[in-house]
């Protein structure tokens, strides 16, 4: 099916525009003449906060993740690009066969990695179904060279850019996967044998 790109419709773990791209719709007491206004740069959800806080004129503590961007609420324009992160860090359930990964998307470009190597990229404008991945085309080199920079400089600002492959997680993270569903074992607790995982970082 071209909808979901092989996989069904209702995969959420992958990369593609038909899993990651939500519409964020927001009214606020002041939005006046903003009202219906289109931003075309996609959004993160840790940045909802800040900018909830930054529209309501509340301070922004410094734990706070996300960016800030109540200005561009305030005063919309269509034009303005930015670059949000996606990351799928441990595929789970049927999407385990797929390979964990880190993305950007910005309002024309989806840019893919694995832990070994780029995957995907796409002109989100000119292929907005997103058949043509990009990734080993000689005249995007230079395209690709920026988009990966744009990636790395998004994972260092979350202490991940050498990012490594879902069982450094999984250790780190003391989880475990049920074998059945390759999930934490939801079945289990139907059957009064579930066990609550917390995930805690283990030192090493």
């Amino acid at each position: 099916m071209m909808g979901s790109h092989g996989a069904r419709p209702f995969a959420k773990q992958l990369a593609w525009d038909e899993s990651i791209k939500v519409p964020f719709l927001i009214s606020y007491p002041s939005i006046g003449k903003n009202k219906g206004a289109i931003v075309n740069a996609p959004i993160n959800t840790p940045d909802i906060l800040p900018s909830l806080l930054g529209l309501s004129e509340i301070e922004i503590p410094s734990t706070i993740e996300g960016e800030n961007l109540s200005s561009l609420i305030k005063s919309p324009n269509p034009e303005i690009d930015r670059t949000a992160l996606v990351m799928s860090v441990c595929p789970i359930a049927e999407e385990y066969i797929y390979q964990e990964y880190r993305a950007i998307r910005t309002k024309q470009y989806t840019y893919v990695r694995t832990p070994d190597n780029a995957t995907m990229l796409f002109d989100n404008i000119d292929d907005p179904y997103q058949t043509k991945n990009l990734i080993g085309y000689d005249n995007f080199q230079n395209l690709y060279i920026e988009l990966d920079a744009k990636l790395k400089k998004a994972l260092q600002e979350i202490g991940d850019k050498n990012f490594k492959h879902r069982d450094y997680y999984l250790k780190k993270w003391n989880l475990e996967l049920s074998n059945r569903n390759h999930a934490i074992d939801y079945f289990g607790f139907e059957e009064g044998k579930g066990v609550v995982q917390t995930p805690r970082l283990i030192q090493h």
